[in-house]
């Protein structure tokens, strides 16, 4: 078998994880599989009830991003990582919602490590 070409990310390869309504405290999303390595390049989070949210993110409890709604009428803030934020294999993508809760969605690719 060939080995696969590094030089584009796939479409097989792009991945949304989401946390819908979570509340306040600490949330798994994601535990990055054995052999791949995820390269996370948005965080979007949004609020249905127009409250200030404050969400941490962590790679295996170390923050990496924080996330803030502070415009009640905006109601979502959109991050991007023009780099990347890689999550190596076996380590977990956890959100802390600190303050108040929203819901959240995560764009990314995961490619062999």
């Amino acid at each position: 078998m060939a080995k696969k070409d590094t030089c584009c990310i796939e479409p097989a390869d792009l991945r949304v994880l989401t946390l819908e309504q979570a509340g306040p405290g600490m949330h798994v999303v994601y535990t990055v599989p054995t052999g791949k390595v995820f390269v996370l390049t948005a965080w979007m989070m949004s609020v249905p009830n127009q409250a200030s949210v404050s969400t941490r993110m962590l790679r295996s409890g170390s923050r990496v991003a924080l996330n803030r709604i502070f415009d009640a009428i905006k109601q979502f803030n959109h991050i991007t990582f023009p780099t990347g934020i890689a999550f190596a294999a076996g380590q977990t993508i956890e959100l802390d919602d600190f303050f108040n809760w929203a819901d959240h969605m995560l764009y990314g690719y995961e490619v062999d490590d």
